[in-house]
């Protein structure tokens, strides 16, 4: 009789390559989805062997999937067999605002030069929606828009490789980021900010747009400083 380990060696070795790529892809998706939903709590460990079982899938793409993942920073590797969960740190969100506002003002910078007519429209179309979320203190509908905003002006800058870095360092910090919309006054600077980013995309003013947007991310920055410093230094919380 094959043992139990054998046998998950003898399978690893007879899937098609396709195949064993399909189930990395869907590993990733799965184990990045129970980070990012707080399903794997900050500093938590990570084994491929325990994942495989759940999924039920063969370890080579588990692995694979982690080792992707620690790539991207989401995780940390302890030993060839284990990781832990990427934990958050003030030292490390200003890092990582570092690369945001480098890349993402000059989305902006680009957006602005090919912002259209229709844009135009579509951008104060989104402004009312956040004013009307601010005045009734609509979190979720005014996260929406935001998200809607800037969706908009990825699609100006026509860089997807551009956008596909800043998606990817924000990522890290989704877990916590909604929340600082909840501190008071952020909800009205967030709107100012944005109108004022707006503004200067309808007048196709580039210099001006990416100023605006790196002022933005920089108060962004420091409410999620607040939000942190008031928690835990370094941040470990559970309830992110």
């Amino acid at each position: 009789m094959v043992s139990q380990k054998k046998s998950r060696v003898l399978e690893e070795e007879q899937e098609p390559a396709v195949e064993r790529n399909s189930l990395e892809t869907q590993a990733y998706e799965r184990i990045k989805k129970a980070i990012l939903c707080k399903e794997l709590k900050p500093g938590e460990k990570v084994s491929h062997t325990e994942w495989a079982d759940r999924l039920n899938f063969s370890r080579t793409p588990v692995r694979d999937a982690l080792k992707r993942l620690e790539f991207e920073g989401f995780i940390i590797r302890e030993n060839e067999r284990q990781w832990h969960v990427y934990t958050l740190t003030i030292d490390e969100v200003y890092k990582l605002y570092e690369v945001i506002q480098g890349v993402e003002g000059y989305i902006a910078f680009l957006a602005a030069q090919n912002f259209t007519d229709d844009m135009s429209a579509e951008a104060q179309e989104i402004l009312q929606v956040m004013e009307a979320a601010k005045k009734t203190r609509d979190y979720s509908a005014f996260n929406a828009a935001n998200n809607r905003f800037h969706f908009l002006i990825d699609s100006a800058a026509n860089n997807p490789n551009l956008v596909e870095i800043g998606h990817l360092t924000r990522e890290k910090m989704i877990r916590i980021h909604s929340r600082d919309l909840h501190i008071e006054g952020r909800l009205e600077r967030s709107y100012e900010e944005n109108t004022a980013i707006a503004q200067a995309m309808i007048k196709h003013d580039a210099e001006e747009a990416q100023r605006q947007q790196r002022s933005h991310l920089r108060s962004s920055r420091d409410y999620l400083i607040m939000l942190l410093d008031k928690l835990i230094i370094p941040y470990v919380g559970p309830e992110f």
